[in-house]
């Protein structure tokens, strides 16, 4: 207890990395539970097209925030902990401009094409993707807010609104309409409760946004967007990236194999992210933690959050894929019969994820410290080494060829990262005893 108290880099990664992972815990929990009552509701086919329509958003989610989601995490920490609130002030006011207009063009241009598209996709599936299309900028704006609020790090109020909040007023939304509409709940109406359920998050955030800056209203607003662009773009291509290499293979089977066995795919690539909880809770009080000691040059600091974050995650990833390998089968059973045979490729996923845990924070190491070049670079190598093995495995071996074209990527492109943070950084990231020269 007086280490969690201390002001020691473990204390205060413990402290910031419990509270991300409770939330998390409880935001997954329930979109899991969420899920399982959508497959329930609307059956395997409308189910399918639901995730398949919400995924392409997903992707263009990422890309609206224009990399300004995790230049916020760096930036707003930064002016907030140097006092140049008139900085901190302009990257919010000019962030949100951006976000705001390419959110927009981009839900524009997805309307057009789906129309344009309707006779391949067929009318129900053109109508999930019409409704979608309003969700897009709504949801970019709440993680646009939900970073700002990580760089002033409070996690609970950055993490609870879009991962608590929201899936449990989804639910409510569901649950409503299954109860109240004697015909059932559609794919469209999911994605109306979805977007009802966004509209309230956003607006929590926005307000706990408001609370922290509560002091700094009448300081003048001061703007670098030449240097935000700088930061912002090689973020927002790994940004792409890493959406490229979470969601290819849900979409390349939607593409290949139909949106049916999508669907039960997405349910065990969703049980396999239970394996990295504690990996993500640790890179989100990680990040700003390593850019304060690696700007101060206290590489001791920096190399102790490292090697705890690092036995944290890879220990809490053997304990939950050993559990997920002997109750995988009655778990995925609960969305359904049909989502049974998403047992072996959820086993391929979750032997990617422990790779991706022993790993370390890798990424967060290298975007955090000036190299998100170098970070760029590996994770564009990865992404299209992706695309190209779902390409040549999806259309013969289904979701078993998708959960190893996904997993070999998240290998390489791990290595790759580790290769550079190891040569460039002269740090451990790893449980593993690498020798280094400093």
């Amino acid at each position: 207890m007086a280490q969690l108290v201390g002001g020691g880099p473990a204390a205060r990664l413990a402290r910031g990395a419990g509270t991300a992972f409770a939330v998390s815990a409880a935001g997954t929990l329930v979109v899991f539970a969420n899920q399982a009552l959508l497959a329930r509701v609307l059956g395997a086919d409308a189910y399918g097209r639901y995730i398949y329509a919400v995924t392409w958003v997903g992707l263009l989610v990422i890309l609206s925030n224009a990399g300004l989601g995790s230049a916020a995490v760096r930036f707003v920490s930064e002016y907030s902990s140097t006092n140049r609130y008139a900085l901190l002030r302009g990257f919010l006011r000019r962030s949100t401009q951006v976000v705001l207009l390419l959110s927009l063009i981009l839900a524009a241009f997805l309307a057009v094409a789906v129309t344009l598209m309707r006779p391949r996709v067929g009318d129900e599936l053109a109508r999930v993707f019409w409704v979608s299309c309003l969700l897009l900028p709504i949801w970019s704006l709440l993680e646009l807010r939900s970073a700002s609020l990580r760089g002033f790090k409070r996690i609970l109020a950055a993490q609870g609104p879009p991962q608590v909040l929201r899936p449990v007023l989804f639910a409510v939304g569901i649950l409503g309409l299954y109860f109240l509409r004697s015909e059932g709940v559609s794919a469209p109406l999911a994605v109306l409760a979805n977007i009802m359920a966004t509209v309230v998050s956003l607006a929590s955030v926005q307000v706990l946004l408001g609370r922290s800056l509560a002091g700094e209203r009448s300081v003048q607003v001061e703007t670098r967007s030449r240097e935000w662009l700088a930061v912002s773009v090689p973020l927002l291509l790994m940004a792409g990236f890493g959406v490229i290499l979470r969601s290819t293979d849900t979409l390349m089977l939607g593409f290949f194999r139909g949106t049916t066995e999508a669907g039960v795919y997405a349910v065990a690539s969703r049980a396999a992210t239970f394996v990295p909880f504690m990996l993500t809770a640790v890179n989100i009080m990680a990040a700003p933690m390593i850019a304060e000691y690696y700007a101060a040059g206290d590489r001791r600091r920096l190399q102790r959050t490292l090697k705890v974050g690092a036995w944290a995650a890879s220990a809490f990833a053997l304990v939950v894929s050993a559990a997920l390998a002997i109750g995988g089968r009655p778990l995925l059973s609960v969305f359904g019969a049909e989502f049974g045979v998403g047992y072996a490729p959820m086993l391929i996923l979750i032997g990617g994820q422990i790779l991706n845990c022993l790993a370390g924070s890798v990424g967060n190491l290298l975007t955090m410290t000036g190299h998100q070049n170098h970070a760029m670079v590996i994770l564009g190598a990865g992404a299209g080494l992706n695309i190209m093995l779902n390409v040549v495995l999806v259309p013969t071996l289904g979701s078993t060829g998708a959960a190893l074209a996904t997993s070999t990527s998240v290998l390489l492109w791990n290595g790759g990262m580790l290769v550079v943070v190891v040569k460039r950084l002269r740090l451990n990231p790893t449980i593993l005893p690498l020798s280094i020269r400093v």
